[in-house]
Parts: structure tokens; C-alpha cells; sequence
């Protein structure tokens, strides 16, 4: 039994959920979902614990507007109030892909009022309509609405109908600078995450409110970056995308210059598809030179076209890059000893991508099915984990037995460490449209159907909710 003060407890459960230093963990639908799984083992040693856990275990809850038409959410919140009055983020979607009209949205409106201590709405797939913000601004206080997507705030929701009602609430998630916002961030709307393609110099004088990551591809220029930067004081991060690979005269190379310039040097045949550099904190000093000083490289995306160069490939970006905490490997080939002491070298790192990673399970020419290869990457991740304590999840892209296969497998594989470190899924099962063509995700109009027969454990994925990044 703990003899521990019930409030040093308490201080320790708070540490726990509320450990949100690494960038990855504060996106709006992972925050509070993973403090649940941090203190689920925590809660389980004895009752005083289980209390104590209890409001921060069901600080997160996710649900399907579908299944919220039955009311059996509601009904819960009504009969456990202490199971209303823990939940601060409330995860909906609406799976049905339809235009929604009329009172589809009405149980969102009969649940809000239990809903005492919510602080944030995350939206995916819903509408945002006058009667939904009207209900959301109901609330007391009026919690944070995060939205995925920014045509579901405008199709249903015009500037002229908002009366008293601002949009300093309503943050979109991930904007692309084309969609045309603007009018909606003068209303107040702020931005968390920005897309924009081809900036040049008149991109320094923008102003996003709210804006935390900026993605950019095939950046022209970066002389706006520092007085972008400072009017930003926000922005944390910034990922780079080429859809050729970096080349050495590319206007963002300063980043990562001295690596391809030792690679060169040593013959290795690799490219960089895509990097991120993260903001330093005020309390560290920057090596770097002006006037990126600002900035370290913290995300790494490497196609190693001789894999019998991983290992000096991998020892060349930590002696270069020894902060990176995303590493993303593509369609390479290690022997796992050989790959476990190459990541090994990076001391900060955190997540692990593996894009065609199938080659890693040395499976040979046996051919699996989507309940199999995610059970043989759970197993292979799960080694990892043990061996290397730094690591908090893995991510899984186009994971295939052959590449003119009907489907593959994608999604996150999350660390936990007890009774000792392993990983969790489910991977998502994604579905292709031919042998060749992976499905276009953002084409709503001509879904192709999923094969017949998916894992049970998992739901047809037509377009994933789950998107990469570096």
C-alpha cells in the first residue's frame, strides 16, 4: 500500500496527463487520448489511485455521431455524473460522409448540457450550422471547437448570420492556404496547422493567429522565414516537402546542406524526401547560423536506395542531426540487431516511421493476411520498444505483402510499458482503388468498395483520418 499524501499523489497523476513537451503528443485529437492510456496502469494499484485517475482516465471520449443517434451516450452521462463531469475532450465524427441537414446534429445538442466541464469539441465529417454554434456557445465556459477540415465550417455557416457570436472559439486543425479563410481568421477563427505551397517572399508579412505548424512544399524562398517567424511567436514547427526529393541548390537546403554534402563525399546513394526543424525554447542556446538560428532539425524522412549503406546512412544523420526525434525510413532493409544499434545513436528519438516496411518482418515469400502482418509488426515493433525506452509509438504506412495487393495496412502502434514495453494497435485496413493506385483520400464522390472480407477487429478505411508527418 502507498503511504504517500493523497495531494504528492495527485501531483504525480497531474504530471503524468499533462506531459505535453513533445509537439507530436499536443495535436488536438492525442492530447488527452494518450494520458488515459499513461495512467490506465497507474489507476489499476489500488482504489485511493483509481479515484484519484478516475476524472483524467475519461478526460478523453471519442464518439460516432451515428452511434450517438441511439442516445446511448447521453443516457450514461445522465446516469453516472461523475463520468459527465470528467470528460474535458469530446472526440466526434460522423462516419456517413453525407451533407448533413436538418436536426442530424440534435444529439450533439442534447448532451452538451451534462457536459459540465468539457473544454474541448473536436468535429470530423460534421457541419457547423447556426443551431450547433448557438448550442456550443451555450455552454459555460464555451469550450474550444476544433475543426479537421475547413469546408465543413463554411458550407453550413455564414459570416452574416453570425450576429453576437465571434469565431475566437473555432480552431481549424489543418488549413490549406488556398481554401481562401481569411474572412473567417478577421471573424477570429485561429489556425493550428497551415499548408501552403510555393511561398515567396510576400508570404513573411501574412499573419495566421493561433498558428502552430507550417508545412510547406516546394518553398521558393526562405528570406521571409525570420520576420514570419517573429510575428508567429507560436509557430513551433516547420516541415518541408519536395515532391522530387531535395536537391543540393533547393532554396531550403541550409537545413540539411552538410548532409548531402557528406554523402557525396562517402558515395552513399540516399535522398531526403522530407525534413522538419523545430523551433529552440528560450531557455536553449542555437548553434545554428543566422538567420536560422531559430531553428534544429527534428525530423528526418530518408529513401535509402543501397540498403547495404543503411548503417552509414543512419551513423551520418545522428552525427549531423543528433536532435532528431521523428526518424521515417522508406523501403529499406535492415537485420534487426544491425537496425536496434543504429537507432540506438539518437538520444531524443521518439517516433519511428516505417513506410513498405514489410521486408523488416523476413517473412520471405510467405504471403499474409491483414490479421497476420499486423500481429508479425506488433511483434517487430514491440522488440524495438524494449530495446530502445525512448520511443513512444511507431508509424505504419503501405504495409503489403506485394505491392498489386487490394489493400495494406496503416495507422499508429502506440508504446506501453507495462508489465514491459510493447506496442498496441489496431492498425487500419485502407483499401486501394487498383493493384497500383492507392485511394485518393479526399475524393468523396466514387469510393471503390473494400474487399469482402476485412479483419474483424477492423473498420474499411475508404480515406483515413490518420495522415503522416515528419
Amino acid at each position: 500500500m502507498l503511504l504517500w499524501p493523497e495531494e504528492l499523489l495527485l501531483y504525480l497523476v497531474e504530471c503524468i496527463a499533462f506531459n505535453s513537451v513533445f509537439i507530436e503528443r499536443q495535436l488536438p485529437t492525442l492530447l488527452s487520448k494518450y494520458r488515459r492510456t499513461e495512467l490506465l496502469v497507474l489507476s489499476t494499484v489500488n482504489r485511493q489511485l483509481r479515484r484519484i485517475c478516475f476524472p483524467f482516465l475519461f478526460a478523453y471520449v471519442k464518439a460516432d455521431l451515428q452511434d450517438m443517434l441511439t442516445g446511448e451516450l447521453i443516457d450514461l452521462c445522465i446516469a453516472n455524473e461523475s463520468f459527465a463531469e470528467a470528460i474535458r475532450t469530446l472526440d466526434l465524427k460522423d462516419d456517413s460522409y453525407r451533407i448533413i441537414g436538418g436536426n442530424r446534429n440534435s444529439p450533439i445538442h442534447d448532451l452538451l448540457p451534462h457536459l459540465k466541464n468539457v473544454s474541448q469539441i473536436n468535429l470530423d465529417q460534421i457541419w457547423l450550422d447556426m443551431p450547433l454554434l448557438t448550442a456550443i456557445h451555450s455552454c459555460d465556459p464555451v469550450p474550444t471547437i476544433i475543426f479537421q477540415s475547413f469546408i465543413f465550417c463554411t458550407q453550413r455557416l455564414r459570416l452574416s448570420e453570425l450576429g453576437p457570436f465571434s469565431l475566437s472559439k473555432i480552431i481549424l486543425d489543418d488549413g490549406d492556404r488556398r481554401e481562401g479563410f481569411e474572412d473567417y481568421l478577421a471573424c477570429g477563427m485561429r489556425i493550428r496547422h497551415l499548408y501552403a505551397t510555393r511561398v515567396d517572399e510576400s508570404f513573411g508579412a501574412q499573419k495566421f493567429h493561433g498558428l502552430c505548424e507550417l508545412t510547406l512544399d516546394e518553398a521558393a524562398t526562405l528570406s521571409w522565414l525570420p520576420e514570419f517567424a517573429q510575428a508567429h511567436p507560436h509557430l513551433k514547427k516547420i516541415s518541408f516537402l519536395s515532391r522530387r526529393n531535395f536537391q543540393p541548390h533547393d532554396p531550403v537546403i541550409p537545413f540539411v546542406y552538410p548532409f548531402y554534402e557528406d554523402a557525396a563525399k562517402q558515395a552513399l546513394n540516399v535522398s531526403i524526401n522530407r525534413f522538419a526543424v523545430t523551433r529552440f525554447v528560450q531557455s536553449e542556446t542555437a548553434p545554428a547560423p543566422r538567420p536560422f538560428n531559430e531553428w534544429y532539425l527534428s525530423g528526418l524522412y530518408l529513401y535509402i536506395r543501397d540498403k547495404r549503406s543503411s548503417g552509414r546512412v543512419l551513423q551520418l544523420a545522428h552525427s549531423l542531426f543528433p536532435r532528431i526525434s521523428v526518424l521515417t525510413l522508406e523501403d529499406f532493409y535492415f537485420p534487426f540487431d544491425q537496425l536496434v544499434t543504429s537507432l540506438c545513436r539518437f538520444p531524443s528519438l521518439q517516433v519511428l516511421s516505417l513506410i513498405h516496411s514489410y521486408d523488416l518482418l523476413d517473412l520471405g515469400d510467405k504471403h499474409m493476411g491483414p490479421v497476420e502482418m499486423e500481429t508479425a509488426m506488433i511483434a517487430y515493433t514491440s522488440r524495438i520498444a524494449e530495446r530502445i525506452p525512448t520511443i513512444e509509438a511507431f508509424f505504419i504506412d503501405i504495409l503489403e505483402s506485394a505491392s498489386n495487393s487490394a489493400w495494406y495496412l496503416r495507422g499508429w502502434l502506440n508504446v506501453q510499458t507495462f508489465p514491459k514495453p510493447h506496442t498496441i494497435g489496431p492498425l487500419t485496413y485502407e483499401t486501394k482503388i487498383h493493384s497500383y493506385l492507392p485511394v485518393i483520400f479526399n475524393d468523396r464522390d466514387n469510393l471503390p468498395r473494400p474487399p469482402p472480407h476485412p479483419p474483424a477487429h477492423q473498420k474499411p478505411s475508404r480515406y483515413s483520418d490518420i495522415y503522416f508527418y515528419v
